[in-house]
């Protein structure tokens, strides 16, 4: 039993596994692009659209709304626009070749799937900061990957895959800057202009930007001090070459620059960084965009007798912790316009996963004040209690004015949980001595959750609807489905 639990570890710890867990990703994601239909379950066509909107404009600012973007809500003074405005170029490009749209489409999608996989490979190397063990990040790697969110978002064009690659990057300059033994100024400016331009890529970033060059502020302060810290960033800034200075000044100008002419007059002029449609367009043209409408028609909607408004402590449990973990295990597709199509997801991979988060939980919480205030552990924990926090109050007043929990997502937490999966399994190892009870643990959560989960989870549950309307599609993914449909449920 000893000598096939090392090799178990062995293997999990090779890069060569890393690379299947990679491999994986692709392979899965490439099957539901080359499979699903257009559009994909998360606002795909918002961000198809608003990428070939760009791909005929060059300048990012938009000065005059026109009518014809009414459909994608406040465009003009979006604070998430810079992934649209990037992926208007290979559009451009791509457009030379062909008009066909699905090709388009494809194209688009298997640029995000390269965003996706780079985004395990920024984390992989992040996590190597928190702990040395190559074979718990592989685990936890491979279980993000196994996940039915996470090749269904990978697939489709969406900023989160840029999102989540951004936040790996950030998150490993930021070890590298915390954990030298000497101010490097240079992963402190490669943070600011990186950091800056992934919260217009999306805002959501801001929460875990703003904690991370909090607690480095903090950790330089405490070492040097604070005229020693601006000592330290010029000496470090002047020992640079040229040509490294000149780029990481590039960035941070056009970073900062970017961010500041979206949230600076966003907040001077609308008083809110990510102003209503309402109050950039008039409301009238606001109806055209979807989730607009249904807040505006929500909040004005009278309330039956049998409708309860919870509190903050009801809304969480009733709302907000089920949508969030449930969509991790979920599948679906945009039938049409305002049409959804969700079905219920597999239950063992879902009680698999909640089974092995309360025992990491509970050991988290034995571990200790020691284990908490670990470097890397307090890094982690202040930036995922900053987007946790964030995102919790944006559901909780939209909750609280249209009655209803609108828009809870779980992939906007998708960028801390790697990590946090790291954390537990970390407190697992350290609070459990028999090495026997956590293999049986790891064995538990990659079985349940590999048993209905990943691309199995999209191929049972999916109808010949989601799929592009072409045989060779339809006629492969139907007979897999026949033939994985009895062993899963």
């Amino acid at each position: 039993m000893r000598r096939y639990a090392e090799l178990f570890l062995r293997v999990l710890a090779s890069r060569k596994f890393f690379i299947v867990i990679v491999g994986l990703l692709v392979f899965q994601a490439v099957w539901l692009a080359l499979s699903f239909n257009y559009p994909m379950l998360w606002d795909e066509y918002y961000h198809f659209g608003l990428a070939q909107f760009y791909a005929h404009h060059i300048n990012p600012i938009i000065t005059h709304q026109p009518e014809s973007l009414d459909l994608y809500g406040n465009v003009a003074r979006s604070p998430k626009y810079f992934y649209h405005y990037l992926m208007s170029f290979p559009l451009r490009g791509f457009s030379v070749f062909t008009s066909n749209e699905m090709a388009q489409v494809i194209f688009l999608r298997f640029i995000n799937i390269a965003m996706f996989a780079g985004g395990l490979v920024a984390f992989r190397q992040a996590m190597l900061r928190i702990t040395k063990s190559r074979a718990m990040v592989h685990l936890v790697l491979l279980l993000v990957v196994l996940f039915p969110m996470s090749a269904l978002l990978a697939a489709e064009v969406n900023y989160d895959n840029l999102q989540f690659l951004l936040t790996g990057l950030v998150l490993y300059w930021t070890f590298r800057f915390t954990q030298a033994k000497k101010f490097e100024v240079s992963w402190l400016l490669a943070i600011i202009g990186v950091g800056s331009l992934a919260s217009i890529v999306k805002y959501t970033f801001l929460p875990i930007f703003a904690a991370l060059l909090g607690y480095m502020f903090v950790h330089a302060w405490r070492r040097w001090g604070l005229k020693g810290l601006f000592q330290q960033m010029w000496s470090s800034y002047k020992k640079l070459g040229r040509w490294t200075a000149i780029l990481l000044t590039l960035l941070v100008v056009v970073g900062v620059g970017l961010a500041t002419e979206r949230f600076g007059v966003n907040f001077v002029s609308y008083h809110k960084i990510d102003p209503t449609c309402s109050r950039v367009i008039s409301e009238e043209r606001c109806l055209s965009f979807s989730p607009f409408k249904q807040e505006l028609l929500l909040g004005n909607e009278p309330k039956t007798e049998s409708w309860q408004n919870y509190g903050p402590l009801g809304f969480t449990y009733h709302y907000w912790l089920h949508d969030i973990y449930i969509q991790y295990f979920t599948t679906g597709t945009q039938l049409a316009y305002e049409q959804f199509a969700v079905p219920s997801p597999f239950h063992i991979p879902l009680w698999t996963i909640l089974f092995v988060m309360i025992v990491a939980i509970a050991c988290f919480v034995r571990a200790g004040p020691r284990f908490w205030r670990r470097h890397e552990v307090e890094l982690v924990l202040v930036m995922s209690v900053a987007l946790a926090l964030a995102l919790w109050l944006v559901d909780f007043e939209k909750y609280h004015r249209t009655g209803y929990p609108l828009a809870i997502q779980g992939r906007y937490l998708l960028p801390i949980v790697p990590q946090l999966m790291l954390i537990g399994a970390m407190a697992v190892d350290q609070t459990i001595n028999s090495r026997k009870i956590k293999l049986i643990l790891a064995a538990i959560a990659v079985v349940g959750l590999a048993w209905g989960g990943g691309l199995i989870t999209h191929i049972v549950l999916s109808q010949p609807s989601w799929m592009w309307q072409n045989q060779l599609v339809l006629n492969v993914n139907h007979a897999l489905q026949t033939v994985l449909s009895p062993f899963f449920w």
